[in-house]
């Protein structure tokens, strides 16, 4: 059962592992316990945050050149997934804290408060399109075995194959997985059609139990390009048109 709340301390989890060893370039360092996951964000991450959503005139200069010239010079812009929407600015912090004033009790720093804005406008408007599809979270102050406290978000981990353990890039459901793949798809093409939603088959859990399709990613899609999410995009549906029912 999973009893945590936003603004909760959360005790280092015993015994856990990494996802993968952080690196650059990398903006959530993820622990796996036995029955949570905890998302941790990276200097990067706040880097991200700062770059793509400040109104600097440094941050808006770096956006002018993700977005033009990339496109003259490689012939692709950067264009994120979507645009950050009005309450996620900066200057809207204030305002989402009045509303859920529970994350001040995790982050210390402005963007830290910033990333968990974005984060938690991110899960409600998540729960609203897609309901229990969306595992329990919470956002939660880490303490780990120094005793040093971390902002995080602690989920419940979702036992089961990834979309990219079941299917190819060209849409085809694995042998060992084709007894799943009438609920699988039937799942699939709400998130297809949503288009502001990152389609990366990392971010697809399926719970052979519930026979649930879990979206497992807690980032908003601001930080991530358009262009490669339309890849995976074509392959869900490529994947829905192969073994939707007749």
């Amino acid at each position: 059962m999973f009893n945590y709340h936003d603004g909760d301390e959360v005790p280092w989890p015993t015994p856990c592992a990494r996802l993968q060893t952080p690196r650059d370039g990398v903006v959530l360092d993820v622990l796996v316990g036995r029955v949570v996951m905890l998302k941790v964000p990276t200097p990067y991450y706040f880097e991200s945050i700062n770059r793509e959503l400040g109104t600097g005139f440094g941050a808006r200069l770096l956006r002018f050149i993700d977005e033009y010239i990339s496109l003259i010079f490689l012939g692709a812009p950067k264009y994120p997934i979507r645009r950050p929407r009005l309450e996620e600015l900066p200057a809207n912090v204030s305002a989402a804290l009045r509303k859920y004033p529970r994350l001040a009790q995790i982050a210390k720093t402005e963007v830290e408060l910033h990333w968990a804005v974005l984060t938690k406008l991110n899960d409600v408007q998540l729960r609203e399109r897609f309901g229990r599809a969306i595992p329990e979270s919470a956002l939660v102050r880490l303490i780990d075995p120094n005793g040093l406290g971390w902002e995080a978000v602690i989920q419940r981990r979702i036992t089961g194959p990834s979309l990219t353990e079941m299917v190819g890039h060209h849409g085809e459901i694995k042998d060992e997985f084709l007894n799943h793949a009438s609920a699988m798809v039937a799942q699939l093409q709400r998130f297809a059609d949503t288009p502001d939603i990152d389609c990366s088959f990392t971010n697809f859990v399926f719970e052979p139990d519930s026979g649930i399709l879990f979206y497992i990613e807690s980032k908003p899609p601001l930080f991530r390009t358009k262009r490669r999410n339309e890849f995976w995009r074509r392959a869900l549906r490529s994947c829905i048109d192969r073994y939707a029912p007749a």
